[in-house]
């Protein structure tokens, strides 16, 4: 069974990587097999479907994301909850300090 995120927890990461990484961010958030992509750049228009990818897509998808200067977070479960695993910057990135020290 899938276990979404509720919309505190979305809304809270999607808060943290605004103030953080900028609104030109990706979140990949996985649920069990699958992954939702959320841009945050359109969250004020609301998707109105989920988009759901594999695991296997991201060697394709992350490199486009960030050749369109997006900023990829990936939130993945860990021990029964949520946590950024990763995180992929564009080349030129706007950040100067990385962002774990900030």
């Amino acid at each position: 069974m899938v276990q979404y995120m509720n919309n505190k927890e979305i809304q809270y990461y999607e808060k943290d990587c605004i103030e953080r990484y900028g609104s030109k961010t990706c979140l990949l958030i996985q649920y069990n097999d699958k992954y939702e992509i959320r841009l945050l750049d359109t969250i004020p228009n609301k998707m109105l479907e989920k988009y759901m990818i594999l695991k296997d897509s991201f060697s394709e998808l992350i490199p486009k994301l960030l050749s369109h200067k997006y900023t990829v977070v990936l939130i993945e479960k860990v021990e029964n909850k949520r946590e950024i695993t990763a995180v992929h910057l564009p080349v030129q990135s706007h950040l100067t300090i990385p962002p774990i020290i900030q």
